[in-house]
């Protein structure tokens, strides 16, 4: 007997730079400075040597909706847990 587990995953609408700001009515520059600022991990990927912009993503991030996700200090990760460091 075996247990299945149904999971749905919405795949996100991908673009370039330059069609992301066609997209959302802005410049190229400014694009392509969100995507390689300091929160552009959040809603960019690079693939080969283009970026890829999440629309859903970065229209959280225009919208200052889009925060960064942080870990619990206690919870390892990838089994590696931190230590505490003694000033």
């Amino acid at each position: 007997m075996t247990n299945s587990i149904n999971v749905t995953y919405k795949i996100p609408q991908m673009e370039t730079i330059k069609a992301t700001a066609k997209l959302f009515h802005l410049s190229e520059h400014f694009v392509r400075c969100a995507v390689k600022g300091e929160h552009g991990h959040l809603f960019s990927v690079m693939a080969g040597t283009k970026y890829l912009v999440n629309c859903e993503r970065f229209a959280a991030y225009l919208n200052c909706e889009l925060t960064e996700q942080t870990q619990p200090e206690d919870k390892p990760v990838n089994g590696i847990r931190s230590i505490p460091a003694k000033v």
